[in-house]
């Protein structure tokens, strides 16, 4: 009888291990899950370091914040680091506070990052898709470039960015990070 104990006990330690494996790693899937459809732009840029981004959005109010600050928002917001604001800001010759202060000017150079719905990287072409942006009558071109199409461009007016990151989900909105400030037409 003995036998019989050790060899079943033997045989349950194999089937815990797997059992308790699994079920941390549906627990760890759902609490993603929520996390993900929980997340808003404005979380998520400030997950990602985009801080001037996060102020910005908070500076223009209205719409703008409700969008980003709204986990069911479905938008795509192409979102420049932390070193384009910086850049913008030289070549605006302008500072932080006073771009920030200048609701009209961020709310135009915000809006002309944001467009409406879900574009997905899967979405630019070797020629340039074309999607309006919140900005009235602006849009922007969306295109793949380099030898193997692996590289992405957005062009905004008479600016070019390349995507640093793509396709990061927030909430029902989409960011990608990108390496310039576009600077819409006048």
């Amino acid at each position: 009888m003995s036998s019989h104990y050790s060899s079943s006990k033997r045989t349950a330690v194999p089937l815990v291990v797997p059992l308790f494996i699994a079920a941390s790693l549906l627990a760890t899937s759902i609490s993603a899950q929520q996390q993900q459809t929980s997340a808003t732009i404005a979380t998520v840029a400030e997950g990602l370091g985009l801080t001037i981004l996060v102020s910005a959005l908070h500076a223009a109010g209205g719409t703008l914040l409700l969008a980003a600050t709204n986990s069911t928002s479905a938008v795509t917001v192409f979102a420049p680091t932390d070193v384009a604001f910086l850049q913008a800001i030289n070549d605006l010759n302008t500072n932080s506070s006073a771009l920030l202060a200048n609701k009209p000017l961020l709310t135009s150079i915000l809006s002309f990052h944001i467009v409406p719905g879900l574009v997905p990287s899967t979405a630019a072409t070797r020629e340039g898709a074309t999607f309006p942006t919140l900005l009235s009558g602006q849009t922007l071109v969306f295109s793949k470039k380099g030898i193997f199409k692996k590289s992405y461009e957005v062009t905004g007016y008479k600016t070019t960015a390349k995507l640093l990151m793509k396709d990061v989900p927030a909430g029902g909105s989409l960011l990608h990070v990108i390496d310039r400030v576009l600077i819409p037409a006048p």
